[in-house]
């Protein structure tokens, strides 16, 4: 069975009128039932990684790794497409307003 992460993400003017939005896949390789990942305390010479809070659960470090770099290949999308821009744009209003 092929297992899939779906990623989407936006971003928003504050009044509507500009929408970035990017959807993205990746393929996760590993099975979480015959992965041979062995956890850090049996392996002293891997490090454990912390990946943005997220419990490791059933998922292995590598699916976890193509999460983050799907989270970061989606990122670098939006800013080519003008995401900073749509963003700077939306602090410049809040900003003035509490001003």
């Amino acid at each position: 069975r092929e297992r899939t992460l779906a990623l989407t993400g936006a971003v928003w003017s504050l009044d509507g009128s500009q929408t970035l939005r990017q959807a993205s896949t990746c393929r996760l390789r590993s099975d979480p039932v015959n992965d041979d990942y062995e956890p850090p305390r049996k392996c002293p010479y891997r490090e454990p990684r912390l990946f943005v809070g997220v419990a490791q659960g059933l998922l292995s470090p590598r699916d976890l790794e193509a999460a983050e770099k799907l989270g970061a290949d989606l990122a670098a999308e939006l800013i080519r497409d003008g995401a900073l821009e749509i963003m700077c744009a939306a602090k410049k209003q809040v900003t003035a307003s509490i001003s």
